[in-house]
């Protein structure tokens, strides 16, 4: 799973994807290249789940906002799941920071903003 701040729970990336509307830079999911069409299937239904709450992550609306951050979250741990269930044979990738540098990752990481 990925790094949890000892203080919340929360998983670390969650605090890049909400700051990023802040920070002016959109995080995204790093590719896990599953092979088996299962997985495929299951990465691509977390990436539009986030997409869709990738739209509120601005929101203004308390409820509205906590929604996001629970689903989000949420939605990091099921990723990193499946990051566990995909062999870590696929071929490396590299994540574009936002400072311009590219950095390279033997095995894909998960939910984590690039």
């Amino acid at each position: 799973m990925a790094a949890a701040r000892a203080d919340t729970g929360i998983p670390v990336a969650v605090i890049d994807y909400v700051s990023a509307p802040v920070l002016g830079y959109a995080p995204e999911l790093l590719d896990l290249l599953p092979a088996d069409p299962e997985h495929v299937r299951r990465e691509n239904e977390l990436r539009a789940r986030f997409l869709d709450l990738s739209r509120h992550l601005d929101a203004r609306d308390e409820g509205v906002a906590n929604a996001v951050l629970v689903a989000l979250i949420r939605l990091c741990v099921d990723y990193d799941r499946l990051a566990d269930d995909v062999p870590s044979t696929a071929a490396p990738t590299s994540s574009r920071r936002p400072t311009g540098r590219t950095r390279a990752h033997a095995r894909p990481s998960t939910c984590r903003a690039t």
